[in-house]
């Protein structure tokens, strides 16, 4: 424990541990703040999950993370630069 550790470093330090921990198995990050597990993840989920609605709902002001089909979209789109750069990208969605 360092008590001085910002939480983005108390973040990375866990992951260290886990990546460590799971020797070659393959580590999927999901709900973790990207930029902390660049390097110790394999994988990481980059979409929000989908909804049979295009906007979020009930909380029309959140553009990002909730819950709608919009944003699983825009999520996807703008972090596919990612993929095979940082890790594999799990966009976690099915939109037929």
């Amino acid at each position: 424990f360092d008590p001085t550790a910002t939480r983005a470093q108390a973040l990375q330090i866990a992951l260290a541990a886990v990546r460590e921990g799971a020797g070659d198995a393959f580590v999927l990050g999901c709900s973790c703040p990207l930029g902390a597990a660049v390097g110790l993840v394999d994988a990481m989920r980059v979409s929000a999950d989908t909804a049979p609605h295009w906007t979020a709902f009930p909380i029309p002001w959140d553009k990002t993370n909730l819950p709608s089909g919009r944003n699983m979209v825009r999520n996807s789109l703008v972090r596919q630069a990612m993929h095979r750069r940082w890790w594999l990208n799990n966009p976690d969605c099915v939109v037929l």
